[in-house]
This record gives C-alpha cells, structure tokens and sequence, in this order.
C-alpha cells in the first residue's frame, strides 16, 4: 500500500529509489492502467537483477590491497621427518618408504 502511495504521487520529494521513479514515470508516459502494470512489472523484473548481469566492483582495486590479498598465497615445503629406524628423511605421519616401518613396527615388507 505504501509503494502505491509513493508511487501515484507525482511530486519530485517523494521518490525513494529508482524504482519508484521509474514506475511514476512509467505511469505519466501509459495511459491505461493495464499498461501500466506490465511496465511496472518488467521494471521490476530488471531492477531486481534477475536479467542475468554480474556484480562489477565500483573501484579499481589498488596494488596494495592486491597484494595484501596475495600475501599467504605462499607455497610451504612439505614438512620432514627422521624414520627412528633407518634415519632417513620422510613425510610424517607415513610410513617409512625405505625399510617399511611406522611406530617402531613394521607395516610394509620392502624386501
């Protein structure tokens, strides 16, 4: 009820959105009451943002914000371990490629 209210008022202070303002205008250019309705609904229709369009940033974004951003894109080495066995290097957590064992048991038969 509000939004025919604001809608059939003709005066320049009472617009609220684009919206509004489209549809008043809509209203002034068809006379009939039927065209009216469909104008108002594909204005709807095409400011609600279902027309298919994307969001486009207002601003550039500035080197330093980029590059903020891109700071903890950094690539880590995967971590090392010692096997207690055999001391060579490993990946944690797996077992021992070279002689097959893991927590002081042996898992793979690597003969």
């Amino acid at each position: 009820m509000l939004f025919a209210l604001r809608a059939s008022c003709s005066d320049s202070k009472f617009y609220t959105s684009n919206e509004t303002r489209a549809i008043v205008f809509a209203r002034a250019a068809f006379g009939s009451p039927s065209d009216f309705d469909t104008t108002r609904a594909a204005l709807k229709w095409r400011m609600d943002g279902r027309n298919g369009s994307m969001a486009v940033p207002k601003r550039k974004t500035g080197r330093m914000k980029t590059h903020s951003r891109r700071s903890s894109h950094v690539l880590e080495a995967p971590a090392k371990s010692t096997c207690p066995q055999c001391h060579e290097v490993k990946v944690p957590h797996r077992v021992c490629p070279t002689c097959g064992f893991y927590k002081d048991r042996e898992v793979v038969d690597t003969d």
